[in-house]
């Protein structure tokens, strides 16, 4: 395909040219009325709390919500190794019954034994 060269101001019309420019001022009216509109929503609330307060204060609430949930990992890692030696002490005492028991079941048998 043969490259067509580039348009030149002779090329086009001042018609044209100003009938594109027209057009692109519109657009960039519309673009900045639309702006306004966001910013004030923004900035400004629109009839509620701006956005940006609401953020900060979602903000807010998030770091006293992760305060609060590592306070609560840490009471329930506490919690968990209480638990665990707990367990511990009660599978200790069981055992230590147990050869206790058996001990005394075979002190009894030896010293009971018949001759």
């Amino acid at each position: 395909m043969p490259e067509t060269p580039p348009l030149t101001t002779t090329d086009l019309s001042v018609a044209e040219i100003r009938r594109d420019v027209q057009g692109l001022t519109r657009d960039i009216q519309a673009l900045t009325k639309n702006v306004d509109t966001v910013l004030k929503i923004i900035r400004d609330g629109n009839g509620q709390k701006p956005l940006l307060i609401r953020v900060e204060l979602l903000e807010g609430q998030l770091v006293a919500l992760n305060a609060t949930m590592a306070e609560v990992r840490k009471a329930l890692e506490s919690r968990e190794i209480e638990d665990t030696k707990g367990r511990w002490q009660i599978v200790s005492v069981f055992v230590s019954g147990m050869i206790a028991l058996i001990s005394a079941a075979v002190s009894a048998l030896i010293l009971f034994k018949k001759p």
